[in-house]
């Protein structure tokens, strides 16, 4: 079917970034603190959900007959890895078809995804065990870039299965090349500190194309926006010209690959109903309006060498000039 979504208009992610770059010299680094374990909120209005994520609810609450089938619905379908949820509420619809909405969720709470970039589906963060902040910067990076890898593979295959066209399949290929380059620009990182890293595939986890679009937004409209920065980050503040070339490298590359997953979420939104496509821009605004608070609390993480940035603050503009696109 033929969309114009709203998004086609956005400003350049490229300048966008430049912008919120800019701020950077305006140091002081800033991470909101509370009770939970939370990099920021979500509030859900009205997101449809299709049979795939209602199947895959019903299992879990199965398996955990303490978990309330509404919850588990919000945490299939809000942002990050670790959640809770504080209010929700959930209508079926008489729909069986596949791929097509079959309910309405509106729940809020808290996740605490990390702005390191692009994960696969299903995807499991491995334990990091080293001696100092900068060895678990360096090996967190490692894994997350050889997930990408994975990530851009998996999706670049389903892509294709779907009929996207080739130019978006053949930047998914060549951004996966990337990341794989990327993993070893880091693993190279770590040797010159004597430290290894094992870095393991992980299953794939293949799903419906609308599930592959709410993933998109978040792990590529949201995530890999903020790992663009956060690689800018590094690329400026690290402590050794080693460092900072290395890091250099990763940002040119994420910064390409934050368009591509902007210009993937106009494809997803062109090959979904109306109420599909409103459900996916609901969430879009939900995540890049968290990206503050995910992006303090990477900032807040930063080794002492690397001196203080407004993590916060730097988040916000990048958001705002998002969102008010």
């Amino acid at each position: 079917m033929s969309r114009s979504p709203h998004t086609s208009h956005r400003l350049s992610v490229s300048l966008t970034l430049l912008v919120a770059l800019s701020l950077l010299p305006e140091v002081g680094c800033v991470l909101r603190t509370g009770g939970r374990p939370a990099s920021g909120t979500f509030a859900l209005e009205a997101q449809g959900f299709d049979r795939e994520v209602l199947e895959r609810a019903q299992a879990w609450v199965q398996t955990e007959p303490d978990k309330a089938l509404c919850d588990a619905l919000c945490e299939l379908q809000a942002p990050g890895d670790k959640k809770g949820v504080d209010t929700c509420s959930h209508v079926l619809h008489e729909q069986t078809d596949k791929g097509r909405v079959v309910g309405e969720l509106s729940c809020t709470g808290w996740w605490g995804t990390l702005a390191t970039g692009r994960r696969p589906q299903g995807w499991r963060a491995p334990r990091i065990e080293q001696v100092d902040a900068l060895g678990a910067l360096l090996s967190r990076m490692a894994h997350e870039e050889h997930a990408a890898a994975q990530a851009f593979t998996q999706l670049a295959g389903q892509l294709r299965r779907w009929g996207a066209p080739e130019a978006c399949v053949a930047r998914c290929e060549s951004a996966a090349q990337d990341e794989r380059a990327h993993a070893r620009i880091v693993v190279d990182m770590l040797a010159e500190r004597g430290l290894d890293v094992v870095l393991v595939d992980q299953a794939p986890v293949y799903t419906g194309l609308l599930e592959a679009a709410r993933n998109n937004v978040i792990e590529g409209c949201a995530n890999e926006t903020a790992s663009a920065l956060f690689a800018q980050v590094l690329a400026i503040r690290a402590p050794s010209v080693a460092l900072r070339t290395g890091f250099a490298r990763i940002a040119r590359d994420e910064m390409r690959h934050a368009e591509l997953s902007w210009d993937l979420h106009r494809w997803f939104v062109g090959q979904v109903g109306e109420l599909e496509a409103a459900a996916l821009e609901g969430l879009l605004r939900a995540a890049v309006a968290d990206i503050p608070e995910i992006f303090a609390r990477e900032c807040a993480r930063l080794p002492d060498g690397f001196g203080y940035v407004d993590g916060l603050g730097l988040g916000g503009v990048l958001s705002s000039a998002l969102l008010a696109a």
